[in-house]
């Protein structure tokens, strides 16, 4: 449940899931992984430590197609495995005295061998299909279908306003503070629906960004007094990995398409499930709950009285 608590913080978390779509998947994809990776007493690393060793190639194929679904996701869930391989480094650190690290790394490393080999097939096989050249495919396809803004051999000065936005000779910080990057990712982040025509109102956004402020004050806080090394390192961790996510889609948006969607930013949700199993003890448990009862009342909030409410009214509009 703890490692959940973070997907009742934002309904934009809710809506993906309400129309089929690959980041919905992702979510899902690296919920698991996180639930079997931090719990101690989880399938897999029960398996990791030599405490289960009932059929272990069948545990090893459902490991391994779970690691080949972390390296088919979205770029931006990179972000993600990144975290996960510097988590068991320091898993390891910490249980060094009650493993015999030997096996654990070998097992480790199976797993990981394995499920890149799986990933390799899928990206071969789509390879194959397209004669070994997706990339010309793919450009000769967006040449052939795409509008006149979006094509290729469109001149720079006459595609679409929203690419290319450094090549057109704009600042990062004339694209940072003109088009208000940042704020609108954190709206986007949650609850803007119905293709950005659909936002709540200025309090609403204001409310939800000092109570996260606060929440992540209040957190830092007592994992820097209560945390002991071990949670202090894997909560600067988890920041690094924040902000470098952050970082590389505010690159991208400026250098290849303005694309201010919060969901871009979603790999830090399984992250965070992963620091707070494991901070749970630093937490006093009063302001713990007050917290994460604010963040998810104004998540029902906009969920059901901006959303659910305009939604089918857009829709009718449309139609």
């Amino acid at each position: 449940r703890l490692l959940a608590i973070p997907f009742l913080f934002s309904p934009q978390l809710w809506y993906v899931f309400s129309y089929c779509n690959s980041d919905a998947f992702a979510l899902f994809i690296t919920f698991c992984i996180s639930w079997q990776v931090a719990l101690p007493r989880s399938m897999f690393n029960q398996w990791l430590r030599g405490e289960d060793r009932n059929h272990p190639i069948v545990k090893i194929v459902i490991f391994a197609t779970g690691c080949a679904m972390l390296f088919l996701l979205k770029k931006n869930y990179y972000f993600f495995i990144v975290f996960l391989a510097g988590y068991f480094v320091l898993q390891s650190i910490v249980l060094r005295r009650e493993i015999v690290l030997k096996s654990f790394y070998r097992r480790f490393a199976l797993v990981i061998v394995v499920g890149l080999c799986l990933a390799g097939g899928r990206v071969g096989v789509s390879h194959y299909v397209n004669d070994f050249d997706r990339d010309t495919v793919l450009a000769e396809q967006q040449e052939e279908r795409a509008t006149p803004l979006y094509k290729p051999s469109t001149p720079l000065e006459e595609k679409h306003p929203f690419l290319y936005r450094r090549a057109r000779g704009q600042s990062l910080e004339d694209f940072v503070s003109s088009d208000r990057w940042f704020a609108k990712s954190f709206r986007s982040s949650f609850g803007v629906y119905g293709y950005f025509t659909i936002s709540a109102s200025t309090f609403y956004y204001t409310a939800v960004r000092w109570v996260s402020i606060t929440f992540l004050l209040y957190g830092t806080f007592f994992v820097l007094i209560r945390g002991g090394s071990a949670g202090n390192v894997l909560l600067a961790y988890w920041l690094c990995c924040s902000a470098a996510l952050i970082g590389a889609s505010l690159y991208h948006s400026w250098t290849a398409d303005f694309q201010a969607q919060g969901r871009y930013l979603f790999p830090v949700i399984p992250m965070l499930g992963i620091v707070m199993y494991h901070i749970r003890s630093c937490l006093p448990s009063p302001g713990f709950r007050l917290l994460t009862l604010s963040m998810f009342m104004l998540s029902v909030y906009s969920f059901i009285f901006v959303a659910l409410l305009h939604i089918s009214k857009l829709s009718n509009v449309l139609n």
